[in-house]
Formats: C-alpha cells, sequence, structure tokens
C-alpha cells in the first residue's frame, strides 16, 4: 500500500510545471499536439505530456547595413530590422 502511494505521489508531482512570464508550455503527448498553458504560474497537467517551452516576447532583429550598387552603379545602403512573436503556440 506504501509503495503504490508513492508512486501517486511521484506521478502527481511528475505533472507540475512552472510558466514563466512571457512563456507558454505547448504539450504534446504521444506526438500530437494536445493544448497550451499561457497563463504564468504553477499548473498541473498530465504528467505523461511532453512540455516545451514557447517564448512569446516581442523579439527583434537589426540586420548590418550592407552596401551595393544599383542597377546604374549608384552606391545604396541596406538595412533591415525584423521584429515578431510568437501569437499562436500550437503553429511554433
Amino acid at each position: 500500500m506504501l509503495v503504490v502511494l508513492a508512486a501517486l505521489i511521484v506521478l502527481g508531482a511528475r505533472g507540475l510545471t512552472v510558466v514563466d512570464p512571457n512563456e507558454a508550455r505547448a504539450l504534446v503527448l504521444f506526438g500530437r499536439y494536445v493544448g497550451t498553458v499561457k497563463a504564468q504560474g504553477l499548473w498541473w497537467v498530465n504528467p505523461f505530456t511532453r512540455r516545451i517551452r514557447v517564448s512569446v516576447k516581442i523579439r527583434n532583429f537589426e540586420s548590418q547595413v550592407l552596401k551595393v550598387n544599383d542597377h546604374d552603379g549608384n552606391p545604396v545602403q541596406i538595412a533591415a530590422v525584423v521584429v515578431w512573436r510568437v501569437v499562436d503556440t500550437a503553429e511554433a
């Protein structure tokens, strides 16, 4: 009886997961997406699911300035700034 109780406690504790601010957890069971936990805090989920950490904070990428010549031979400077964030964790 004690062994069964210990196994249940371990199984229950294994289902606990922490979701930090600006993060979500995508839940996958046997390779299939089953849901997402988006709210921060301590959550209990199915202990057999794989919990994938997904950052939902705003990110940006700034490229270096690239100097090229256009078709007429005029020098042109090109740079880019890309800003993105994950909205749908199921698609991430």
